[in-house]
């Protein structure tokens, strides 16, 4: 709103005092000691991982929260969260994208934008950010936020569709996409922009889960064999935002929904181990004949399998949509997802799995 603003959420009740002290081009100002008082909430608070038992979450108060969950990346609107609230979720997921067409166009560019330039914050993007925390707090929803996505840092369609690093990513000024994990110029925007990030969202309680890279092995990078690389760069920027986020919001980061893409190295770097089931992506079919079954299995078997190697909150972070063994426009799939969601409840998961769509069944 042209403005410049300072957003800050105290985590304890009482009195407190805040100096402001500014530096641009022109030199350094401050302002006096003010202060306010912080008054009792109803409100429950950040995320974090829960003191009781490291394989879900909790609230900041300390109450706990199991994530009831979909992804809802783009063209998000207030009466699509209503319905999603009526159906009982509380999280969702959304990309720094150009996908989003909602809020006249405001969403159609990334946070460090081609428009912006390299260094710079596309207020057109932050502000639809800022609407979407507003709309989620005002539901007690919190949402997931994917700072990068695969497409923005692949040059062509390969393996998926939509590359677009060399027409919407600024840092393509600086960095090959093949080399972005390990560019030191590149890490030294980056920082900026994390630091800017957590400054502007990290106050509000509706900002849920850090999201550092949505499928990884998506990108130039990663496809260009800097695997280990690729992995390090996780590291390194989930250690910026715990050493930078004064709230300490859970980090996450992913593969794709492929049955090969269970990642050891990357669950140990970050908060939230997260693998995306796609099961038409070679998951195999342990029932023949039996696709139903052969679901319930392997989401069982995929929750079991991080409650037994990590004490730490686990989410499929993407499921669902067409990539099922049962056609989305058949009576099935609502057993299908029934299955899913009960299995991962049963079987340890801290949220159910983070569907990305449910189509509209015929009839």
């Amino acid at each position: 709103a042209g403005q410049w603003r300072v957003r800050f959420s105290p985590d304890e009740t009482g009195e407190w005092e805040y100096k402001i002290l500014a530096t641009d081009l022109s030199g350094t100002g401050e302002r006096e000691i003010f202060t306010f008082t912080a008054e009792p909430s109803e409100h429950k608070g950040w995320l974090d991982i829960s003191e009781n038992n490291p394989n879900y979450l909790m609230y900041a108060d300390s109450t706990t929260f199991y994530g009831m969950a979909a992804y809802y990346p783009w063209n998000v609107t207030e009466s699509g969260l209503d319905r999603l609230k009526a159906a009982g979720g509380n999280i969702f997921g959304y990309w720094n994208s150009t996908y989003d067409n909602e809020g006249n166009g405001c969403g159609n560019s990334l946070i460090e934008s081609v428009e912006s330039g390299l260094g710079r914050y596309d207020q057109r993007k932050s502000g639809r950010i800022d609407q979407l925390l507003s709309w989620a707090k005002e539901r007690d929803m919190k949402i997931m936020l994917a700072v990068w996505a695969h497409d923005w840092l692949r040059y062509d369609g390969q393996p998926w569709s939509n590359g677009r690093f060399a027409e919407q990513n600024p840092y393509r000024q600086i960095v090959d996409a093949g080399a972005f994990y390990t560019d030191s110029l590149a890490w030294e925007y980056q920082k900026k922009q994390y630091r800017y990030i957590i400054a502007r969202w990290g106050y509000s309680r509706a900002l849920g889960i850090w999201e550092i890279i949505n499928e990884m092995n998506g990108t130039d990078g990663w496809q260009n064999g800097r695997t280990e690389e690729g992995i390090n760069w996780v590291g390194k920027v989930h250690q910026y935002f715990k050493e930078h986020d004064p709230y300490d919001h859970p980090t996450t980061a992913n593969f794709s929904g492929g049955y090969d893409q269970y990642r050891p190295p990357l669950y140990e770097l970050n908060d939230v181990p997260n693998i995306h089931i796609y099961e038409s992506q070679g998951w195999p079919k342990q029932y023949s004949g039996d696709d139903l079954r052969s679901s319930y299995y392997n989401y069982g078997w995929a929750s079991r399998r991080f409650w037994n190697n990590y004490e730490k909150p686990a989410i499929f972070g993407e499921a669902g949509a067409s990539h099922t063994y049962i056609d989305p426009e058949s009576p099935d799939y609502s057993i299908l997802f029934h299955n899913a969601i009960w299995t991962s409840l049963a079987n340890g998961l801290a949220s159910t799995p983070v569907w990305w769509s449910y189509p509209r069944l015929s009839g």
